[in-house]
């Protein structure tokens, strides 16, 4: 889950908040490139099991960027398996 605020902590309706996998061992790539509208909340959700299968271990870096009207914030964040991943995004 990704709540996106901006400067003053108000939740932001309608960002754009896009998702992509970093590579964190040399070589080694998961394919994730996602995106989603934020709610009325500032909240958008995210599922990762087309990636991760029951009982597999791991984890995996993600990078999220918000976006709306000209504003803009980034957080990357460690995804692991079985488990609510919640992180919240600033826009300036």
């Amino acid at each position: 889950m990704a709540i996106v605020k901006d400067e003053m902590g108000a939740v932001v309706d309608g960002a754009t908040v896009t998702v992509v996998a970093e590579p964190t061992v040399s070589g080694s790539f998961i394919a994730i490139d996602k995106e989603g509208e934020t709610d009325r909340y500032g909240v958008v959700n995210f599922s990762f099991d087309d990636v991760y299968k029951p009982g597999q271990t791991g984890v995996v870096v993600v990078k999220l960027k918000a976006k709306q009207f000209g504003k803009s914030g980034e957080q990357s964040v460690v995804v692991e398996q079985e488990t609510t991943t919640r992180v919240t995004i600033t826009i300036h």
